[in-house]
């Protein structure tokens, strides 16, 4: 679990209006998966972020695998409610 806490992202992608996409792997021997997190800059204070939002995937399941692009569809449909 720490270790997980601690990983540094297998993928990092700057998107639009300086959102930052994150893919960090997670897990251990017996299952494992991905977190694709989307985070963006507070103003006048570089070294915080805020989350606005993330999916994950468990490794070996159905379910399509999670992208930065859909993680970001999935926080503008929120947003406009």
């Amino acid at each position: 679990m720490l270790g997980d806490a601690l990983a540094q992202p297998v993928h990092r992608e700057q998107l639009d209006n300086g959102i930052v996409c994150e893919v960090t792997a997670f897990g251990n021997v017996m299952s494992g998966g991905n977190l694709t997190s989307l985070y963006s800059p507070v103003p006048h204070l570089p070294f915080l972020r805020k989350k606005l939002g993330s999916q994950s995937r468990i490794d070996g399941s159905d379910a399509p695998p999670v992208t930065c692009e859909s993680v970001l569809a999935l926080y503008a449909h929120k947003t406009e409610k």
